[in-house]
């Protein structure tokens, strides 16, 4: 009996937005009358360990109108070390875009309209939701090699999992599933990183998946005549709930771009249980993530090869809307790499520097204010330089992303006769 696929829902999550969280860790430092109690190396038999330090949300995304400002929460904390920890920040300009949307919600190519109907209906496969809450906790981001640039979409925490196949047979099928990147010119890819969810059904521990990347000159937010670079990647997942690094070299050789995930080469021929790998951020940007499969059978390593391909809000009819938690670093071709472009005035972090034991942590709040450097309308990129004594972890470069909003409320009366002149919000 051939079943029908359908899609399947029924979660109901506070979505968590990254400008107004603060990660929900537990340190074992003391407060006494405001102030830090001892260091936890006045009890560690085994003497003093190095300042470590951690720095979260990996990534911050704010948006404030042209007259207004965002604030949002950086937290610092040397949970690990004994020693002191000294640090502080500055604001550079990003060397490379971190984000980039899409067009339309429905996307069309080559006069070919890859339609929800068609991912939806009449198929024997069809997007499925895994249901399955991530938590409302950040997980850890990868720490940034020396010299490296990061690729990050999402906030590190998912909400639900989203997978391909037919549901009510539990068959999953193979898929290409990919974040859109923005390249400012040529760059070596030379990792990344996915977070694995858990599944109700059954576990990705084990299965072998194809890391991909792919390279599109033109930009044009049409990855079916983009070319693919390097070659098969096949690695075994290993671990759930925590970001899987993997080692790998694609060349990208100019601006444009860039495609970066996983095939589900376990699935080829149809894999029982159907399960759910795409980790998805619904309180993330849209129009950035990206699957290709085919509507019966395998997917195809080469996009343009699928009948059916789209960002997760095409495929879905706009029931589903996020990121997949796949991020990348990149060796910048020309040099460069985080922190080495120039300061920035519409970012602040207050307090900008301290030090503190072992065993503490503290809130740093990251303020944009786009009326400083007279930003207008649009997208803007910078980094939070979080240096340090951590002998690991000098540098640490969190990305911010900011959107800039035409002032709300603001209105002048007397363009029209009879009007008085006023001026008023």
């Amino acid at each position: 009996m051939k079943h029908q696929s359908q899609a399947v829902f029924g979660l109901s999550l506070a979505g968590m937005v990254i400008a107004a969280t603060c990660p929900a860790y537990a340190f074992a430092s003391s407060i006494t009358g405001g102030t830090h109690g001892p260091a936890l190396a006045s009890a560690a038999p085994s003497g003093s360990q190095p300042p470590s330090i951690t720095v979260t949300p990996s990534g911050l995304a704010m948006s404030a109108s042209m007259l207004g400002s965002a604030t949002a929460e950086l937290n610092i904390a040397n949970a690990v070390g004994s020693d002191a920890l000294t640090w502080s920040i500055s604001t550079r300009q990003a060397n490379l875009l971190r984000k980039l949307g899409s067009s339309s919600s429905v996307t069309t190519y080559n006069g070919l309209r890859r339609s929800p109907i068609a991912a939806l209906g009449g198929h024997s496969s069809a997007i499925s939701r895994g249901g399955h809450q991530g938590g409302v906790a950040q997980h850890a981001a990868p720490w940034l090699p020396a010299g490296s640039i990061a690729f990050t979409l999402d906030d590190g925490s998912y909400e639900d999992t989203i997978g391909w196949g037919d549901s009510q047979a539990n068959l999953e099928r193979s898929a290409l599933w990919l974040n859109r990147f923005s390249a400012a010119g040529a760059l070596n890819i030379d990792s990344v990183s996915i977070l694995w969810p858990s599944n109700s059904g059954g576990t990705l521990v084990g299965k072998q998946i194809n890391i991909v990347a792919y390279y599109d000159a033109d930009a044009d937010g049409d990855p079916t005549n983009a070319a693919r670079l390097g070659t098969d990647n096949i690695k075994s997942i290993a671990g759930l709930n925590v970001f899987e690094t993997y080692a790998a070299n694609f060349s990208v050789p100019a601006a444009g771009d860039v495609y970066v995930g996983f095939f589900s080469t376990y699935a080829d021929d149809g894999s029982t249980p159907m399960l759910f790998p795409a980790a998805i951020d619904l309180d993330s940007i849209s129009h950035a993530s990206w699957m290709a499969a085919n509507s019966a059978g395998d997917g195809s390593l080469d996009p343009g090869a699928n009948d059916l391909i789209g960002t997760i809000e095409d495929l879905s009819a706009n029931a589903v809307t996020g990121t997949w938690l796949i991020r990348a670093t990149a060796t910048e071709g020309g040099g460069g790499g985080p922190c080495t472009g120039p300061v920035v005035s519409w970012l602040s972090a207050v307090p900008a520097s301290g030090t503190m034991p072992g065993g503490a942590n503290t809130n740093v709040n990251v303020t944009a204010t786009p009326g400083a450097a007279n930003l207008t309308t649009g997208s803007y990129s910078a980094e939070l330089c979080v240096t340090s004594n951590d002998p690991v972890h000098p540098l640490i470069a969190v990305p911010v992303s900011l959107v800039v909003t035409p002032d709300e409320g603001i209105f002048c009366s007397g363009f029209e006769s009879g009007e008085d002149g006023v001026c008023g919000v």
